[in-house]
């Protein structure tokens, strides 16, 4: 599969720290977390090439990292797409970048399942059966956490799915929340999903949030959910960054 990261935001929460920074590039023990989630990937033996999105502003910044990184230095190609913008007033949003990258691969004869991340995740969970699991549905597989504590409105994409993981709603942002499985930015698509994504973008969807293509994909395409078994951390503000730091150091 091909592993696609969105990384063109430009992290206006975390300011003076992301400034002149790309959170992606952000250190965590010892690694950038860009890094940590290509080693991840790239460990299962199932990704055979990525292609990282970033925009103008932090380009440099993500070709100096490619000469550097680990990841191509064993061989993994990774690529980068540079979608043209230079400040947070303009953004293309994150499922316009990644139209842009899925545009540029097609054109190119390439017709690979993907499996898109964010750039700001790290994952400590095993990846594994999640690959699997794709592989024997040829279906959109949704990884899915538990929530805790008491259900939070207009704050992240709840899932509803049968007892055997077939997805039946995905309601982003909903604010009156019923499920406490919610969805976060890990998704494995079939090469198919490039199609789907052009049509909910030409009928006027939600350009930025991932979460409402899967909305709209929910009622149309199969998807099945499972749920991680282990941490992760969205590292979305100087808070979450300092707590990985101090769980993943120790």
């Amino acid at each position: 599969m091909h592993l696609i990261v969105l990384a063109a935001g430009f992290a206006t929460r975390m300011y003076p720290l992301t400034k002149d920074q790309p959170k992606p590039l952000l250190e965590v023990a010892g690694k950038s977390i860009l890094d940590r989630l290509i080693e991840q990937f790239a460990a299962t033996g199932r990704v055979d090439a990525v292609t990282v999105v970033t925009n103008h502003k932090f380009a440099p910044h993500f070709q100096s990292w490619r000469e550097r990184s680990p990841s191509t230095a064993r061989g993994l190609q990774v690529d980068l797409v540079d979608d043209g913008v230079s400040d947070d007033t303009n953004n293309l949003g994150a499922l316009r970048d990644l139209q842009l990258v899925l545009q540029g691969k097609t054109k190119l004869g390439w017709r690979d399942d993907f499996v898109v991340s964010g750039g700001d995740n790290i994952f400590a969970f095993a990846l594994e059966p999640f690959f699997e699991l794709f592989a024997r549905t040829r279906a959109t597989v949704l990884p899915v956490r538990k929530v805790q504590g008491a259900l939070k409105p207009k704050t992240y994409g709840e899932v509803e799915f049968t007892a055997d993981g077939r997805v039946t709603k995905v309601r982003e942002k909903s604010p009156e929340p019923k499920s406490r499985f919610a969805a976060f930015c890990l998704y494995f698509y079939p090469a198919a999903a490039a199609l789907w994504l052009e049509e909910y973008l030409a009928a006027g969807g939600n350009h930025d949030a991932p979460g409402y293509f899967l909305e709209w994909l929910a009622p149309r395409h199969e998807i099945t959910a499972l749920a991680i078994q282990g941490s992760w951390y969205d590292i979305g503000s100087v808070e979450t960054l300092d707590q990985a730091r101090r769980e993943l150091s120790s």
